[in-house]
């Protein structure tokens, strides 16, 4: 892992290949495939070689169907001698990076730099080939622990390994590489190496400034919490007030305490439960009679993504929840972002049943959905959390809703609340849909969302990737602003689940509120605060209490469940 880039600068290949060209990519330390991705459509052929049977899995499973790509499990001295009858002749980079770089679960501790040995293994290098050595301050000077410093060549025997590879090549150190390149190529390389190569002295001002604007935000925030905890500090002060007030007023009137305990009651009866997402003890999950039809008469394809990252604990629940939806036209593709736990295990479990998967590294939620919807082209759209559920019925339901409702491009339905055994412990019954509470805030429920590919290409076609909490809300807006009609099922379509590690819970406090504010700020042209937000839902709540009350009465009576 060079200290400038994460492995090849991308700019110094494409220099190079418009140098000499070249025909060839021989890499050593395949990894997770990261480099070959960058470079993939640069080159008409590929070599590469992992000594870590883990990360050479992983490789193979994202290179699937690239027949240029040609990945070997063995140490990376021999698979070069294996490939040179191939590569003599040929112009190829050589990019060697197989020394330890002390990554989790690298082989290559064990060999920790074979660097000469795979000089050795090329031989004499021909007039249009290139050697690129990543991480050259470990041979400017002694590696630090735990690297083992006798298995380290210094920087002078490497140089004197490529001098003796040629006398047509000179020898070049820019942005913690070594590069080996044709004396035809020099103008190319001090044109790179002017324009590209890092100035340390200002890398390193750069690096405190943003550590300095770090240290300040982190001081912002720790106001902002002294702010908030003197504010609770003066709410359980008034609310101490008000219990000394109660005592005051029935502790001598054992009879008024029932009408006491029965005003409570009622409250929590009748306060609204959107936006509450723990109402009531774990219990087993009971949907009911799901009104579907099951043999429609035009079955939409529909495409579901599912992002994911390290949620080896419950993909795999969320996984059977939409294969077990027996419905016949689904295209399911699961976007992993380079997952370290049981996740891919899983995935390779279930990749027969899957239109696709793929795991590599990405900006995060919102990148990985716009990944994998890219490779869909179902007419109904939709992605599921890597922790939710679709409920049993809910792709028969939605799609004849939308056979019946031809002029309705957005749709969403109620929904469960479960925790992390599967248990339900809330529900979220909506009165319908209401544009204008839609620049307020956001009560749709994101598990239960589904749209029509033509209104998703109207609004742009993509998630906005800069959001990383907000992104369903704003896509909601772009679909209204493009005059998209929505419907709302009443029915349980998708279970939310709430568990200690979510990044729904873990990150609304530190960016889910800016990015509400910003929706709301393009929105309405202001920041409103909680009491004008309030006064606008109000009218929403009170319909949505009806809603939920009306159909608690007829769970009651046996008339609804």
């Amino acid at each position: 892992m060079g200290a400038v880039n994460f492995s090849i600068d991308p700019t110094l290949v494409r220099i190079l290949n418009k140098a000499l060209p070249l025909d060839v990519f021989v890499e050593t330390g395949t990894f997770k495939g990261d480099t070959i991705a960058s470079i993939r459509d640069l080159f008409d052929e590929i070599y590469s070689v992992e000594l870590s049977s883990e990360y050479y899995d992983i490789a193979v499973q994202r290179f699937i169907g690239d027949a240029h790509i040609h990945l070997v499990h063995a140490d990376s001295p021999s698979a070069i001698q294996t490939w040179m009858p191939e590569l003599n002749g040929k112009s190829v980079l050589y990019f060697l990076d197989a020394h330890w770089c002390a990554a989790e679960n690298t082989a290559s501790i064990f060999s920790q730099c074979p660097l000469l040995d795979e000089i050795k293994s090329i031989g004499r290098l021909n007039t249009e080939s290139v050697i690129v050595i990543d991480d050259a301050r470990l041979f400017l000077a002694p590696p630090l622990e735990p690297h083992e410093i006798s298995q380290w060549p210094g920087f002078h025997q490497i140089v004197s390994a490529l001098l003796s590879m040629s006398c047509n090549h000179e020898l070049m150190v820019v942005n913690d590489v070594i590069v080996f390149y044709p004396k035809h190529a020099k103008t190319a390389m001090q044109n790179y190496a002017q324009t590209y190569g890092v100035d340390w002295l200002l890398a390193a001002q750069s690096i405190r400034n943003e550590w300095l604007a770090e240290a300040e935000k982190k001081e912002r925030v720790i106001e902002q919490l002294n702010q908030s905890l003197s504010d609770k500090e003066i709410l359980i002060e008034r609310q101490s007030k008000i219990i000394n007030a109660y005592r005051a007023a029935y502790g001598g009137f054992s009879l008024l305490r029932p009408f006491a305990r029965v005003i409570r009651r009622l409250h929590e009866i009748v306060r609204p439960r959107l936006g509450n997402l723990n109402q009531y003890a774990p219990r087993e999950i009971s949907v009911g009679r799901q009104q579907t039809d099951k043999n429609l008469n035009y079955y939409p394809l529909i495409s579901i993504v599912t992002p994911s990252y390290n949620q080896g604990v419950f993909i795999e629940r969320t996984i059977t929840s939409i294969l077990e939806q027996q419905y016949p036209k689904l295209e399911y593709y699961v976007q992993d972002g380079g997952s370290t736990d049981s996740t891919i295990e899983i995935l390779k479990q279930y990749q027969t049943r899957l239109s696709g998967w793929t795991s590599e590294p990405d900006s995060g939620q919102s990148e990985a959905i716009n990944r994998g919807l890219s490779k869909t082209s179902g007419e109904i759209m939709a992605w599921l959390n890597s922790d939710d559920l679709l409920l049993p019925g809910a792709l028969h339901i939605v799609a004849d809703y939308f056979n019946r409702h031809p002029d309705i491009d957005v749709v969403y339905g109620n929904r469960l609340l479960i925790n992390e055994n599967d248990k339900e412990i809330g529900r979220w019954i909506l009165p319908g849909h209401s544009n204008d509470v839609l620049s307020w805030t956001d009560y749709v429920p994101q598990e239960t969302l589904f749209w029509r590919r033509s209104i998703w290409e109207k609004a742009g076609g993509k998630i906005d990737e800069s959001f990383r909490f907000a992104m369903d809300w704003d896509l909601l807006v772009r679909f209204r602003d493009v005059g998209a009609r929505f419907g709302h099922i009443d029915q349980f379509l998708g279970a939310f689940r709430i568990h200690a590690s979510q990044k729904t819970s873990s990150e609304i406090n530190e960016v889910g509120h800016l990015e509400m504010d910003r929706i709301r700020m393009r929105i309405l042209g202001s920041v409103p605060d909680q009491k004008a937000i309030r006064k606008a839902t109000f009218p929403y709540l009170i319909k949505h209490i009806v809603t939920d009350m009306s159909y608690r009465i007829k769970t009651r009576l046996g008339m609804k469940i």
